[in-house]
């Protein structure tokens, strides 16, 4: 199955004082294109509060959002361990049918933890007024191999437009 990817569904973010951490994590999500795995390089605080100046002239807060850098603001924090942070998206994934070429759109069921592998397939039924109906087989894996999940999703046409180079491959 092929789904836009453009930004990752999930982001693993490893603790800075955890570099050894990060190529196993690397390793271990490299078949999964929803997943985008970032060694955190921020210093910490760049401002100091005691150097605050005497009266402050700002409206509003001006700084960057505290989410790591490649993490978007339509992620939200999922799992928080001694050595990463998990990252996953609010939003729909879109994919194409291969059987009829359709863009589609779904929502990804939560997880209570990261998959170590997920198989995404997408198909049609026709429906009783001569129109079809998409869904999504969807198979989530343990790193040991063990099933957390497998269900059947409903999907819907997707409403937007699809820009040239957007599509990504999914593991299967």
């Amino acid at each position: 199955m092929t789904t836009d990817t453009g930004t990752p569904h999930w982001v693993v973010v490893v603790h800075r004082d955890k570099p050894d951490v990060y190529p196993r994590l690397r390793r271990a999500y490299a078949g999964l294109a929803l997943v985008q795995v970032l060694l955190d390089r921020r210093d910490g605080q760049r401002r100091r509060g005691a150097e605050r100046p005497a009266r402050e002239r700002r409206q509003a807060e001006r700084r960057r959002s505290t989410l790591p850098r490649g993490v978007s603001a339509s992620h939200r924090l999922v799992q928080h361990t001694e050595t990463h942070d998990v990252f996953e998206a609010e939003s729909r994934v879109i994919a194409r049918c291969p059987e009829c070429r359709a863009r589609v759109e779904f929502e990804l069921p939560r997880f209570g933890e990261l998959p170590a592998r997920l198989d995404l397939s997408v198909f049609h039924l026709p429906s009783e007024n001569h129109r079809v109906k998409h869904f999504v087989e969807a198979e989530a894996f343990r790193a040991t191999g063990r099933s957390i999940l497998a269900c059947r999703l409903l999907a819907r046409l997707a409403g937007s437009v699809e820009t040239p180079g957007s599509a990504a491959r999914v593991s299967s």
